[in-house]
């Protein structure tokens, strides 16, 4: 059976990703011990709206699941997490670790370099996380521009 290269780009990305995660967890300083803030959101993620609205002019606004895309969340007990996003056919891992007090929500990149930290504020309702944050994405003009982002997704 011949792969198409979208199959294969995808089957190379799940492998990568699979070796990054072992090796983050292998190689890690931060702790691995359970987390009891993040015990709600521990679990697999897929998102069901990924909204990104632009800050300088709110009318100019992308909805990436609704125009094919797919994001994923996995969060351990530990609180490390795995995002993965494909868009457009390209393909985007981080990993890193989530905290959380109150409604507010901490992610701090691990991969890709350079670390960073996005916050932003979070409610569960059942089995469905929503997430407002502030980010940047590339709209008409191609250059990046801070912009508002609201995801929800349902537990799997």
């Amino acid at each position: 059976m011949r792969w198409h290269g979208v199959w294969r780009r995808r089957a190379w990305a799940a492998w990568t990703i699979a070796l990054m995660v072992s090796t983050q967890q292998a190689c890690t300083s931060d702790s691995v011990s359970p987390d009891p803030s993040v015990q709600d959101l521990v679990g697999d993620w897929e998102a069901t709206a990924l909204v990104l609205t632009s800050v300088a002019n709110p009318a100019v606004s992308t909805d990436l699941i609704a125009r094919g895309g797919t994001f994923t969340l996995n969060v351990q007990p530990s609180g490390h997490y795995t995002a993965i996003l494909l868009s457009g056919g390209a393909g985007a891992a981080e990993l890193g670790l989530l905290s959380v007090s109150g409604s507010a929500i901490s992610l701090r990149t691990t991969y890709p370099p350079p670390p960073d930290t996005a916050t932003g504020t979070f409610s569960l309702s059942g089995n469905t996380l929503t997430i407002d944050a502030e980010t940047e994405y590339a709209f008409l003009n191609g250059l990046k521009e801070l912009a508002k982002e609201h995801v929800q997704l349902v537990k799997k």
